[in-house]
């Protein structure tokens, strides 16, 4: 065939077969590759986010389900998992057992700060390490010998660890601006004081 182009203000094609049409700004036509199940021997599973322990927990999940071991971990992302003979002519049953297995994930805590607003959602209960973080004129200590405010300090955590809802609820009382808040987080997270990963958002 032949690849031909309309001239925007005729309907006529500049010559040869009208067998195919280039539009200007057009869009593309591209054909649907076919998906094949039925006959494969090997599955790859992709994590959304990685992690060994819950990759650890779905291979232990997919191998008590059948009884042997058709899955292993590949690595933190990846999970291989071998297709039984008598299960290669129904793939897709074979794979909606699968899915349809429990397996509670390995999750880290995640906090979410609004700069705009100042509100602060914490998915779960998250401690807070023994430390000592300075933003400022503002001192937070967590851990260490029971004392009251020194001068130019007058904020102190000082049980042995505490959560981190008492830490931002004591920082509000005291007026911290959420610019102030969100630095101190992040220098607990860097200490690891703080096992939790911060989102800020707005």
């Amino acid at each position: 065939s032949e690849r031909i182009g309309f001239p925007k203000d005729k309907k006529e094609p500049l010559g040869g077969r009208r067998t195919v049409g280039l539009v200007e700004d057009g869009g593309l036509v591209v054909r649907n590759v076919p998906i094949v199940f039925n006959g494969r021997k090997h599955l790859w599973l992709n994590l959304n986010q990685s992690s060994f322990t819950t990759a650890s927990r779905i291979v232990r999940a997919i191998n008590a389900h059948f009884q042997v071991r058709v899955a292993r971990a590949s690595d933190a992302g990846t999970i291989t998992v071998t297709i039984p003979a008598a299960d290669q002519d129904d793939v897709v049953g074979f794979m909606a057992h699968i899915l349809n297995l429990r397996v509670t994930p390995d999750s880290v805590p995640l906090v979410v700060i609004n700069q705009q607003t100042g509100t602060i959602v914490i998915s779960r209960d998250v401690t807070v390490s023994p430390c000592a973080v300075s933003q400022k004129d503002l001192t937070v200590q967590v851990g260490g010998k029971k004392s009251g405010p020194s001068p130019g300090e007058p904020f102190q955590v000082v049980d042995r660890s505490v959560s981190l809802r008492q830490v931002v609820r004591a920082l509000n009382l005291l007026g911290t601006r959420t610019p102030d808040l969100i630095a101190i987080l992040e220098a607990l997270k860097e200490s690891g004081a703080l096992k939790a990963r911060i989102r800020v958002a707005g």
